[in-house]
């Protein structure tokens, strides 16, 4: 739909009045939105689904008039290989924000609205949350800048009143780096700031976070380069308990957090120290003591890793063997149901929807030194049952890669990650596919 309160300004030849610009190029540059924005500024303003500036066209991601393609408009966009009324589009939807780079992390409310974290780019960089509708549309964005260089956000989750959980680390003068997490409310409006500062000039940041059914927030931190903590906050932000896990790799890629239905939470990292790299599995129970530990790679894993829960409590690790992914499901006692080792690129991040079937989003190399998005959907046996891979929309980019990947309430599948755009650098990238 086009912004309904835009009006043509008249053009008199040679002679352009300041804010006067040619009819052709009015719907490129001109079109006004409810509450002043303007589509074809390359800025998501009100009343935009998305702005890609001089690039908005009817093949691009973003048409002219700022809204997205969509599978089922009729028009060839990226990402999909058709379109029309019978024809089941690879990719529901795609599209790049400008001025926001390093996608990491993504989650999907029970509405189908979908919450991204990123880092705004400018002077140094900013803390970046956004909450956008079902078809990508703007409704809040967050941003927070403690000064410094290097503020980012790891991590995002929702609770079952739509609230957004968050975390990551926060560059203080005199104080290192130090993890903060904070609470938002529906509409975007922080509940709840809190800092944990580590010793003077040591790092300690937030990695991941997980909610249960009651709102309670589990935050994986990390400290300094070989310590891990997994912390639970009540919904108003208060600590209820911390247990700390020695000698393992701290880096995002190299861990991970999910809760199940019972409020139980599971925690993977890397052992360091040893003669080979060992994924250990940790699962604690809601009150703080440890259910279980169990090694992840049987399979011989080798790779970053990432892993969740399905609706039945189950837990789901992905990592790498070489250059193979592999899957390993294990049940809510600790017991191994099954590995699946594919000829396929390491997995950044793994999901599961309502009927327990499972999702990976990874990236892949491909000719002339560029990389594609890669999406795998499996039932909970791990049978494959569609793939899906998206190159980027810019021939002549190094194409596109992973971070992140979620399920909506009906099963549609969210990734995020950066698409490299001619002239416009690593843009964060998020793409929409059907169940």
């Amino acid at each position: 739909m086009r912004c309904p309160s835009a009006k043509r300004m008249p053009y008199h030849g040679a002679m352009r009045r300041p804010g006067f610009l040619p009819l052709a190029l009015f719907a490129l540059a001109t079109a006004s939105c409810e509450g002043g924005g303007e589509c074809g500024n390359g800025v998501v303003e009100q009343g935009e689904a998305c702005d890609l500036g001089p690039a908005n066209a009817e093949d691009a991601t973003c048409k002219p008039d700022c809204t997205p393609q969509t599978c089922g408009d009729g028009a060839l966009g990226a990402g999909e290989g058709c379109d029309g009324p019978a024809c089941e589009c690879a990719m529901l939807w795609a599209r790049t924000i400008d001025g926001v780079r390093m996608a990491s992390d993504v989650a999907v409310t029970a509405a189908g609205n979908i919450v991204l974290a990123g880092e705004r780019t400018g002077e140094g960089s900013a803390i970046w949350i956004r909450m956008t509708g079902p078809d990508g549309s703007a409704i809040w964005t967050r941003t927070r800048d403690g000064g410094q260089a290097f503020d980012r956000v790891l991590g995002v989750a929702v609770d079952p009143m739509d609230q957004v959980a968050a975390t990551g680390g926060e560059v203080l003068p005199d104080s290192g780096e130090d993890m903060w997490a904070e609470r938002l409310g529906p509409n975007g409006e922080p509940l709840w700031v809190a800092t944990y500062a580590g010793a003077q000039s040591e790092t300690e940041r937030g990695l991941g976070i997980a909610v249960d059914g009651l709102g309670n927030a589990f935050v994986l931190g990390g400290e300094g380069s070989e310590g891990l903590f997994v912390r639970k906050l009540d919904p108003e932000g208060a600590e209820l308990w911390t247990e700390r896990i020695s000698s393992v790799e701290v880096a995002p890629g190299s861990v991970g957090i999910a809760t199940d239905s019972r409020g139980d939470v599971a925690v993977l990292a890397f052992e360091v120290g040893t003669s080979r790299r060992d994924l250990r599995i940790r699962k604690y129970r809601s009150a703080g003591s440890q259910a279980w530990v169990r090694f992840g790679n049987g399979a011989g894993a080798d790779g970053g890793a990432d892993m969740a829960t399905d609706p039945g409590g189950n837990v789901l690790v992905v990592g790498a063997q070489g250059d193979q992914l592999w899957i390993r499901k294990i049940d809510p006692a600790g017991e191994e149901l099954w590995t699946r080792v594919f000829d396929a690129p390491p997995g950044a991040d793994i999901a599961a929807d309502a009927q327990g079937n499972i999702v990976v989003a990874g990236t892949r190399a491909i000719a002339g030194g560029r990389s594609e998005i890669w999406v795998v959907r499996m039932d909970p046996s791990g049978n494959e049952l569609w793939t899906r891979t998206y190159p980027g929309a810019a021939a002549s980019g190094l194409g596109a890669s992973a971070e992140a990947i979620a399920v909506g309430p009906d099963g549609e599948v969210v990734v995020v990650g950066h698409e490299d755009v001619d002239g416009r650098g690593n843009l964060l990238w998020v793409g929409k596919y059907p169940p």
